[in-house]
């Protein structure tokens, strides 16, 4: 009885507390978590990057890893460390090797087949499996600047050849239509110090027919969508729909986080509120672990973005 006590008094896990709060909701709430899991299946489902953009993603991250690697030797004369060979095993495995039996995109549809013919040969010209034990650092990293810019220059050229705008209607005719009395606008919790008012609180009223392809550097560097949420007072919201790393999400709630109490610091100081000194809280909405929302106003330039068009501009690499 007593060890059976013990069993029952241990703290839940964050996983069951999840699934507790899920349940509570489609009891309570049952209209509302339709139509917000409506509206998240549409955006990972519609909006879910090309294989093209995918493999970007994982070069760029794979560059970074070989940027904060601190080799034991010189770049030229060290040989790839075991966690550089794994991710390039990963990636082989993910983008170029046919199997239907394991969910490999060979079975997945066109895009892939297509992919496959016009990269396939490149890939193993520079990262066959016969090459890697005797790759070094700073030959890998030669070879990955390579195929940045050549997954880079070709996506431009599709992104011009659709001239940044399309018709939602085209890509997800459920969230043309798509309107609630209930479901707010994503970011409003973001920096509040109070308990919120649900009545105050911008409802989704529809989404602008129209939503922009863009580019934004980072080791996310995919196709963007930004959508223009409308809410109910009026006013317009606009988001990216982002392809991400999930380390970096997580990285950029945990600065959130951190501005939000650097707020609270700076609203407790006298000279701070009489300047109204904040800084300003990115929202990011997490909606898969690599997906998410990030609200971005279309005057934003990012530094990376200036960076680059001066390095293009002359003629050096990023």
């Amino acid at each position: 009885a007593g060890v059976a006590s013990k069993e029952r008094q241990e703290p839940k896990t964050t996983l069951e507390y999840a699934e507790e709060l899920m349940h509570f909701l489609r009891r309570m709430h049952t209209s509302l978590v339709f139509e917000i899991e409506a509206f998240l299946e549409e955006l990972i489902v519609k909006f879910k990057p090309g294989p093209e953009e995918e493999l970007l993603c994982g070069i760029y991250a794979l560059h970074h890893k070989c940027l904060v690697y601190k080799p034991e030797k010189k770049m030229d004369e060290e040989l790839l460390p075991a966690h550089v060979v794994s991710v390039l095993e990963r990636i082989n495995k993910r983008f170029f090797t046919k199997d239907d039996k394991d969910g490999t995109p060979s079975s997945i549809d066109e895009k892939y087949a297509e992919f496959r013919e016009l990269y396939s040969r490149k890939f193993t010209q520079d990262f066959s499996i016969n090459k890697r034990p005797y790759l070094t650092v700073a030959v890998l990293l030669r070879r990955l600047v390579k195929w940045k810019h050549l997954l880079n220059a070709r996506l431009d050229l599709r992104l011009n050849r659709n001239k940044e705008t399309v018709r939602l209607e085209d890509y997800s005719p459920r969230l043309t239509s798509f309107s609630s009395e209930k479901m707010e606008i994503p970011g409003q919790y973001v920096g509040m110090d109070s308990e919120p008012t649900q009545i105050q609180h911008i409802k989704i009223n529809s989404i602008n027919a129209d939503y922009e392809i863009l580019r934004r550097p980072g080791l996310s560097h995919t196709h963007q969508c930004r959508l223009s949420i409308l809410g109910d007072d009026g006013s317009s919201t606009d988001f990216l729909v982002q392809f991400a790393v999930p380390d970096i999400t997580l990285s950029d709630l945990r600065m959130s986080q951190m501005f939000d109490l650097l707020n609270s610091v700076a609203a407790s100081h006298k000279m701070c509120r009489q300047k109204n000194i904040t800084v300003s809280i990115p929202v990011v909405v997490p909606i898969t672990p690599r997906i998410r929302l990030l609200k971005e106003s279309k005057t934003f330039v990012t530094l990376s973005s200036i960076y680059d068009k001066f390095c293009m501009r002359n003629g050096e690499y990023s």
